[in-house]
């Protein structure tokens, strides 16, 4: 038996927008048709409920078709963040696994494919959440590892820069963009993207017809008058009505007095509610609201018909073919009437209406909402109705070969599926055996993980038990705290300069920015257990640069030494301030330890033990240091851990402003400590419970214990947060960078 192929599509619904159900139907049916009983879907939803009824009452076995909930919020809350760190973490079984409970995560994880089906995204006049919702539903699957296909549909302009940069950051990434029309094809090519571009009619021409949907028409049909008459349909929008009430136009009015008049030329009028969600009370993807509003406006009820529930595009479809022209605001509703060769008269409001119609060279026949009146809407019907059979051959000339550029979507789609099912990676996968029993491995990494969730699960419980506690304390100076995350921001990067001067002392160096770049981009290593992360990221970096990666990977291993070194020394200083009579009369021992610090740091002790660690692993762990460059490296690191030290004593103040100014040292020995704690705590994510359990045991020494431990919690959110920011940062260069390269290579227009 052959393996089973998986395809998610997304951006699209049965319920709701019958557009996005036609190309649904049109996919899925044509998919089935060419793969057989080996497919399954996986309809990523933001209506699961609703589809989950429609399929259920729908004429066709659709039993292989699994909706999953991917409402927006969920999508852009939950999914995102977690399909991040799927990124990075996927590698990792029992983290993947954990991240694998959301289904979103779990769907996409299994798909072998994704088609989005948005119908139009990236569009400027769509603005700033609807554009980044675009971006998510694609960058989710994409981040899961699973490549994405875009169904036909209009894209651009982009002269929004938000619009342009997230459309450039992901779209080139796409398997395949299938371009709806030559105006979208220009706009991807206005921002440099060609490659991966084809140019597709839209998917629902290509939509088989139901017969069971026209035996039911035909009956009603048969059994009215109403459709013995002349009959306009006439398909009105909740979307038009919005764009209207922001420019002050009164759609819903000119809609009622528009059917009046075609009533009383002798017109009978079709309502046709192309987007519908029967229940809701909410405008978006609903014309029922709006049709409803304009029927019981309208004078003469006899002339009109109206059924006012959710209809499926076939059915809409054969309605239209049954229509002798069609005035359309929805623009699934102009490509059924187009289909069935039915003339069609626009009040549109993008570039995605007449890019179609120009297939058809109808251009001409496309009316922009914001010119809508009812004068010269009545004037432009009548031209158009006196023009009906010439249009009515224009369409039947060319819809041959737009219904053949409609199947391209899935022949096109189909070509990247089995280039994917035909590669080993992808039968490997397949015939994977489960396996009954978990290595020792995998259980190490199980407890890590059980670990840190023990944490979380504890530090909630004790701020839930002391929360009377906590709330006493009070409120946080903000100026002082966003002052001291300033010094953690300096620290991290100064950091990055050390790292590059290592590099530098051990003949592996690059470009400076490109350091800094790497360092700051592999922060979010240390979120992962064993720094091997950290390590990579870097690697990747040097090895564009052709740097000896044995010598780049010996750097890493010195800079952690370095790191612990620098740590140690300021502890060691600050048990001068420890405000404990115990160590009062021990402060000899104290420069004892100074001194045996700096003995210590010579390279040839700390070979001596390196040597006896490399056996063990069967690596050379060696520091080709020399002693002075090694106290000088030191040195420098001692200094940075002082401004974080500082740093840490501020936000310290900033929560209890009872914090003495010679308990500074004090309070960055304690940071110092819990650091080097939470380095060498391997099992621990950045070392997540055993720092902040240190963080409280030394605090509690100077303070009440419900204020360190409000400090332990809020110093992780401290420390992350500048992380992120400059993780982000590093991102946001490395991407310019990329981008100006890509420039560089184009070859100049020609004058």
């Amino acid at each position: 038996m052959e393996p089973l192929i998986t395809i998610a599509i997304t951006a699209a619904c049965f319920s709701g927008n019958k557009g996005a159900a036609a190309m649904l139907q049109s996919s899925i049916k044509q998919l089935r048709a060419r793969y057989g009983k080996r497919l399954r879907i996986k309809l990523m939803s933001t209506y699961p409920a609703a589809d989950r009824r429609l399929i259920e009452s729908m004429p066709e076995d659709y039993d292989f078709i699994r909706v999953i909930n991917t409402k927006p919020e969920k999508l852009l809350f939950l999914a995102f963040p977690l399909a991040i760190l799927y990124s990075f973490m996927r590698f990792i079984p029992p983290l993947k696994w954990l991240l694998e409970r959301n289904s979103i995560i779990k769907a996409y994880s299994q798909t072998d494919m994704v088609l989005d089906e948005a119908g139009i995204s990236f569009v400027d006049s769509r603005g700033f959440v609807m554009n980044t919702y675009a971006f998510v539903c694609a960058a989710v699957p994409m981040l899961c590892g699973v490549p994405v296909v875009k169904y036909s549909q209009a894209l651009g302009t982009f002269k929004n820069g938000w619009n342009r940069f997230l459309a450039k950051w992901i779209l080139p990434h796409m398997k395949l963009i299938c371009a709806r029309g030559e105006i979208t094809r220009d706009n991807l090519a206005q921002i440099g993207i060609t490659e991966n571009v084809r140019l597709c009619a839209d998917g629902a021409f290509s939509m088989p017809d139901s017969e069971y949907w026209a035996e039911k028409v035909n009956e009603l049909c048969d059994s009215d008058d109403f459709y013995k008459g002349k009959v306009v349909a006439l398909s009105i929008s909740s979307v038009v009505q919005k764009k209207c009430e922001k420019l002050g136009k009164d759609y819903k009015g000119c809609m009622t007095r528009f059917i009046d008049r075609l009533n009383e030329r002798g017109f009978n009028v079709l309502l046709i509610a192309n987007a519908a969600r029967e229940g809701s009370e909410k405008p978006r993807n609903n014309d029922l609201l709006i049709c409803n509003e304009v029927y019981e406006a309208v004078s003469n009820k006899d002339m009109i018909r109206w059924y006012p529930r959710e209809m499926s595009p076939e059915e809409i479809r054969e309605l239209l073919a049954r229509s002798e022209c069609l005035v359309a605001s929805r623009f699934h509703a102009m490509i059924g009437a187009l289909e069935k060769c039915t003339p069609t008269l626009l009040i549109g409001w993008s570039h995605k209406y007449k890019e179609v119609l120009d297939m058809f060279g109808l251009g001409e026949y496309a009316v922009d909402f914001s010119a809508l009146e009812l004068e010269a809407l009545t004037q432009r019907f009548d031209s158009f109705y006196a023009e009906r059979e010439q249009i009515r051959e224009k369409i039947a000339e060319n819809l041959p070969t737009v219904l053949e550029s409609s199947k391209q979507n899935i022949e096109l789609a189909a070509e990247q599926l089995d280039k994917i099912v035909a590669s080993p990676k992808w039968k490997e996968k397949k015939d994977e055996p489960i396996k009954d029993t978990i290595s020792k491995k995998k259980l190490l990494k199980i407890f890590k993980t059980a670990f840190a969730v023990l944490v979380v699960v504890f530090l909630a419980w004790y701020f839930w038990k002391n929360r009377e506690d906590f709330a006493s304390i009070q409120s946080v100076d903000i100026r002082v705290f966003v002052i001291s995350m300033l010094f953690y921001f300096v620290y991290k990067f100064t950091l990055a300069s050390l790292w590059h001067y290592l590099t530098k002392i051990n003949g592996c160096s690059i470009k400076y920015e490109k350091a800094v770049t790497s360092y700051l981009y592999s922060i979010l290593g240390k979120y992962i257990p064993g720094k091997v992360f950290m390590l990579a990221a870097r690697l990747t970096y040097y090895k564009e640069e052709d740097a000896p990666l044995s010598k780049v990977t010996v750097c890493f291993f010195i800079e952690n030494i370095c790191t612990l070194l620098g740590a140690a020394m300021l502890f060691i200083v600050s048990l001068f301030f420890f405000p404990n009579e115990l160590l009062e009369n021990y402060k000899w021992l104290t420069v004892l330890l100074i001194i045996a610090f700096f003995v210590c740091i010579n390279p040839k002790i700390i070979n001596f033990f390196l040597r006896i660690v490399g056996k063990l692993f069967k690596k050379d762990l060696q520091i080709p240091m020399k002693y002075s460059q090694m106290i000088k490296v030191v040195l420098m690191f001692i200094g940075n851990w002082l401004i974080v030290g500082v740093g840490f004593y501020m936000l310290v103040q900033s929560i209890y402003p009872d914090i003495l100014p010679e308990q500074m040292l004090f309070c960055a020995g304690i940071w110092g400590i819990s650091a080097i704690m939470g380095i060498l705590a391997i099992f621990a994510p950045s070392g997540i419970g055993v720092r902040e359990g240190i963080i409280v045991a030394g605090l509690s020494l100077v303070m009440p214990v419900n204020y360190a431990m409000v400090i332990s919690v809020v110093s992780r959110l401290w420390q992350t947060i500048p992380e992120l920011l400059l993780v982000l940062l590093a991102f946001i260069w490395s991407r310019i960078r990329n981008m100006t390269k890509i420039k560089l290579r184009q070859p100049p227009e020609n004058k």
